[in-house]
């Protein structure tokens, strides 16, 4: 995921955002502890090394002004499906057939980036929401119309008895 995101490809969305940048004036981590930047005292030593060193890689990306490519999505909001456990994806139309591809949330984010869309917008959402289609030009340079179709896929098991009745949100067509 930091690859992605230090490349600028990918796409990220959270419901718990915490902004530490008012911190990284003050802190900075060495590899070992966290040192306050006036007199370096020790503020203190986590006991993994993992918070320290996304601490730190974050405080590098402010500094060096790499953007995080990250969105915030308000929990209680209506908003477009996200990744649930791997289960969820976009299905892809084009002129209305099934391309027989599928993308990612954040595939189909880049895709209405690359195609000029405006994050947030309301043509973004109504698209992420199956409500239109956006276009694009293919490579030999003819327009077509690219529909998102978020789909579930069902849980597979392996005898009967795991079935304990219908799930009434997903729908006849998911694979």
């Amino acid at each position: 995921m930091a690859a992605g995101i230090a490349n600028g490809e990918g796409f990220v969305t959270s419901t718990d955002v915490q902004d530490l940048t008012p911190l990284y004036s003050h802190v900075r981590y060495d590899g070992l502890d966290f040192l306050r930047n006036h007199d370096g005292a020790q503020l203190s030593q986590p006991e993994d090394e993992e918070p320290g060193m996304l601490f730190e890689i974050g405080r590098l990306m402010v500094e060096r002004g790499v953007a995080a490519g990250v969105e915030y999505v308000d929990p209680e909001a209506a908003a477009a499906p996200s990744m649930s456990g791997g289960d969820g994806y976009y299905k892809v139309l084009i002129n209305g057939q099934d391309a027989g591809v599928a993308l990612t949330s954040s595939g189909a984010a880049m895709a209405l980036r690359q195609a000029g869309l405006q994050e947030g917008s309301v043509e973004w959402g109504e698209v992420l929401h199956g409500a239109s289609p956006f276009v694009r030009s293919n490579y030999q340079g003819h327009e077509e119309r690219i529909e998102l179709r978020w789909s579930i896929r069902r849980r597979v098991v392996d005898d009967l008895k795991s079935v304990h009745g219908v799930m009434s949100w997903v729908a006849a067509d998911d694979d």
